[in-house]
């Protein structure tokens, strides 16, 4: 019992703060309380995760950079074309009446150049950089959805070993025992060790199903099919 009840306050420790986390994520209370799981998601059908996921959250920022680096650099070099400030006005000429002026004014950046290439050349290299930085997301997304991808798919063949040979095959033998020892003819130990088999086979396929699940979740996340 007492090891029993050193499971249990590790179980309920981890819960506790997994909690806290998902109530951050939230912004809420950290001991706001989490409402029973009634259901999970259907997991069971494969992912179509593309191999770059174009809706991954650092993809989705990086490309902003991307276009904010490129209006910064066009800004840059719009400053080094002649400015042209067209004006109009009338005036009265004498016995010719209004007369209407047009006039149009080029400022020629000369004096700009100085001062606007070396903020060209810093929005270049802020450019470069951003692809860059586009380039590593999107490697490092690839990279996290074939981990993941074969995390899941790892789980998936595990569980179908668990259900349709383990966990049987145990639950078979803890019958026998059981039967055994009910009948006499069994040994209290093995009737113990085959059911601790047993518990450990039910265990273990409940933490593949955890395993599937968790994968599951970040390939959603950095497909974008979660929020």
């Amino acid at each position: 019992m007492t090891r029993l009840e050193e499971q249990l306050e590790d179980h309920h420790a981890e819960r506790r703060a997994i909690v806290a986390q998902l109530n951050r994520w939230l912004d809420r209370p950290g001991d706001s309380p989490v409402g029973a799981v009634t259901a999970l998601p259907d997991v069971t059908t494969p992912s179509t995760a593309p191999s770059t996921p174009a809706e991954s959250t650092r993809v989705r920022m990086a490309r902003a950079a991307v276009a904010t680096a490129e209006r910064r650099l066009a800004s840059a070099r719009l400053d080094l074309k002649p400015d042209l400030t067209p004006s109009a006005g009338l005036a009265t000429r004498g016995p010719r009446g209004p007369v209407l002026m047009l006039n149009v004014e080029v400022d020629l950046p000369f004096w700009k150049r100085e001062k606007q290439e070396p903020r060209i050349r810093a929005a270049e290299a802020e450019l470069e950089s951003a692809r860059q930085e586009l380039r590593a997301a999107e490697a490092e997304v690839r990279a996290e959805v074939a981990r993941l991808a074969s995390e899941r798919s790892r789980a998936e063949r595990q569980i179908v070993r668990y259900r349709e040979g383990i966990v049987p095959q145990s639950s078979a033998t803890f019958d026998a025992a059981r039967s055994s020892y009910l009948a006499g003819r069994g040994d209290f130990s093995n009737l113990i060790e085959d059911f601790n088999l047993w518990l450990e086979a039910r265990v273990q396929l409940a933490r593949r199903e955890a395993d599937r699940y968790t994968a599951w979740a970040g390939l959603e996340a950095l497909t974008g099919g979660l929020p």
